[in-house]
């Protein structure tokens, strides 16, 4: 099972220290722009909600909205299929991946700059965060790490730029699935994702091995597993 100290999904590791250091920051991969996939068939059209969540009219839950986790075990959160996003639709793998990377975004933010107005925009109960969105917002933190000389905070490729050949046939650009972290929770000992026997890139490598050729819903299904078990 995965080690994480984080009680949300927003930053494994938990809360970001009071201040930040200001040592040099270390150099951290760019978030190249996005590449769309071909399978992103939810809303486009609509402007980003800040958390990507249900209001309390689709989905009644004692859960505070900016916290929550889509797949927790909330009151009327799941259906007996599948779980239920906005308008208590059914979401796909990759629409459940899309509401946690950009709550962890917006999170990440928030944290960093309450003020930013990338943090304020208006949906329509019925939205979905796409990849632009969550891009957006990834963006912004990158600025905001480089002008306050951030050095523990880093992006994390939840798709391992290592396998980049295993999503090029599926048109799947791993920048699309990048959460930022604290570098400690990123790879370092004792508990970073990037270490011990179970690390993030080796569970990896031992599904790519079971599947040699895998689908892009395997692919989906499979990082949809693996950061649900992170917010626990």
């Amino acid at each position: 099972m995965m080690r994480s100290d984080s009680a949300n999904f927003s930053i494994p590791g938990g809360t970001f220290p009071q201040h930040w250091t200001n040592a040099t920051p270390e150099s951290a991969p760019e978030i190249a722009p996005a590449t769309r996939s071909s399978d992103e068939e939810f809303a486009r059209s609509n402007q980003g909600n800040p958390m990507g969540l249900v209001d309390d009219r689709e989905v009644t839950s004692d859960a505070d909205p900016e916290v929550w986790i889509p797949g927790a075990d909330y009151t009327q959160a799941r259906s007996g299929r599948g779980r239920r996003g906005p308008s208590g639709r059914e979401l796909s793998p990759l629409q459940e991946i899309q509401l946690m990377l950009y709550s962890s975004a917006h999170r990440t933010l928030r944290e960093l700059d309450l003020k930013n107005p990338q943090l304020s925009s208006l949906s329509t109960s019925s939205w979905v965060p796409t990849s632009r969105d969550i891009n957006r917002l990834n963006e912004e933190i990158a600025r905001v790490k480089r002008e306050q000389s951030l050095s523990d905070l880093e992006p994390h490729h939840t798709l391992p730029r290592q396998f980049f050949d295993k999503l090029v046939p599926h048109g799947i650009d791993p920048e699309d699935f990048v959460m930022f972290m604290p570098v400690a929770s990123h790879r370092l000992l004792p508990d970073g994702l990037h270490t011990g026997p179970n690390h993030w890139n080796g569970q990896w490598a031992r599904f790519y091995a079971k599947h040699k050729t895998p689908t892009r819903e395997q692919i989906y299904e499979q990082l949809n597993g693996m950061l649900k078990q992170l917010s626990r």
